[in-house]
């Protein structure tokens, strides 16, 4: 202690000397303390670098309480706090960057259902759906002029109608959180449905758990939809909607996965319906055109 109240009074005066002895002194105690602290001799040696080099700058100014060793501590403990927090804020920084990479680069989205046994594609970049149900029919809907298409197995024309406004808000969604978020938020804004996010585990994943509950009148039934979304990717990975009865017997209804290919059918003839199928208006009173017998 005496030796370093004489070396606080010389490096109020400037004295180079003392700086000296202070770093041979106590560098090898700090860099311990720091290597205690990160596990890592580079980054410790780092550390107590910037604390001796901010010890030097402001000597002559410094009034420490007590010893100088307690005082390089200090500073070494409060560098390493900093060092940590710009670790995790770039973490964060970089896991946000890949999510959002991740995203920015999802143009197909593919639905299969589990439960019917149909599949359907979806294009972000283009705004078209292409589903295949479980009879064979093909629905192609464009979200960017409204023009909806469907193909009846055996038949040998496709039929046109336009999409119903409430579909027309896909045209306004730029990736499948986006478009997951919107559905919930609706449910979330009206129409009796009780929202609830979690987490938890699909597939070994952690994922956000969505669920939207809703009683079925006065059948005694609710219904429960959940989407579990990966927590990294933020990406939907499935979605259920289950039936819970009075007597508390659950039902599953609907099944749902969904992937990411980096393509899908670029029309409905890729789908499968047949090239010399043509395509004319929807007959009258079937304004959807997916209730069209085949011929």
């Amino acid at each position: 202690m005496l030796e370093d109240e004489w070396l606080k009074w010389k490096l109020r005066h400037g004295s180079r000397e003392a700086l000296a002895r202070v770093y041979e002194k106590y560098v090898d105690a700090m860099l311990t303390l720091a290597m205690g602290l990160l596990n890592q001799r580079a980054a410790a040696e780092d550390v107590v670098q910037d604390v001796f080099l901010s010890f030097a700058r402001s000597a002559q100014d410094l009034r420490p309480q007590g010893s100088l060793r307690s005082y390089l501590a200090t500073s070494v403990l409060n560098r390493v706090r900093d060092s940590r927090r710009q670790q995790r804020r770039q973490a964060c920084r970089e896991a946000e960057f890949c999510r959002s990479a991740a995203m920015e680069n999802v143009n197909w989205m593919q639905m299969i259902n589990k439960t019917g046994k149909g599949v359907a594609w979806y294009s972000f970049a283009s705004k078209i759906q292409i589903a295949v149900d479980s009879q064979g029919r093909i629905i192609y809907c464009d979200f960017n002029d409204g023009r909806k298409l469907v193909w009846n197995p055996g038949s040998q024309d496709i039929y046109e109608s336009r999409i119903s406004p409430t579909s027309q808000t896909m045209a306004r969604v730029n990736g499948p959180f986006e478009a997951f978020t919107k559905m919930f938020d609706s449910l979330e804004a009206g129409n009796g449905w009780k929202v609830t996010k979690g987490l938890g585990t699909y597939q070994d994943r952690k994922v956000e758990i969505w669920t939207a509950n809703r009683a079925k009148g006065e059948s005694g039934l609710t219904s429960t939809w959940t989407m579990y979304i990966d927590v990294e990717k933020k990406l939907p990975m499935a979605f259920t909607d289950d039936l819970k009865g009075s007597d508390g017997n659950v039902r599953p209804t609907a099944e749902t996965e969904f992937r990411y290919p980096e393509t899908g059918p670029a029309d409905i003839y890729a789908a499968g319906a047949p090239k010399s199928a043509q395509i004319k208006p929807a007959p009258e009173g079937q304004p959807s055109g997916e209730q069209v017998p085949p011929k």
